[in-house]
């Protein structure tokens, strides 16, 4: 019988993130620093997945909520999940590019 009533929930809204960035979301990025050299949003933040453990710190003082993305959405799922374990108010953006795209809209 759960396995009806997980099959028929409803999916859960995904985020405002024209709103979470216009409040002051910051996005951050967990591509390499290659990757990111070679295109990134304007104004995100570049911090590779393999070094984001050392700065978790500094994350989880900051005051706005972090979107995380990356190039396709994988180490973004990734970071996601090391930093909502770490008390981090945090959004999973998926791919960079798609963000991007979704911010421009109607801009």
């Amino acid at each position: 019988m759960q396995f009806f009533k997980n099959l028929f929930k409803p999916k859960p809204q995904a985020p405002d993130f024209k709103s979470l960035v216009k409040n002051g979301a910051v996005i951050l990025d967990v591509r390499t620093k290659d990757e990111f050299k070679s295109g990134s949003i304007e104004g995100s933040m570049n911090i590779p997945l393999m070094e984001l453990g050392g700065h978790l710190k500094e994350l989880k003082r900051n005051e706005f909520p972090v979107i995380i993305v990356c190039q396709s959405g994988a180490r973004s799922g990734m970071a996601f999940d090391i930093l909502r374990q770490n008390a981090v108010n945090v959004y999973d953006g998926g791919g960079w590019r798609q963000l991007n795209a979704l911010l421009k809209e109607s801009a």
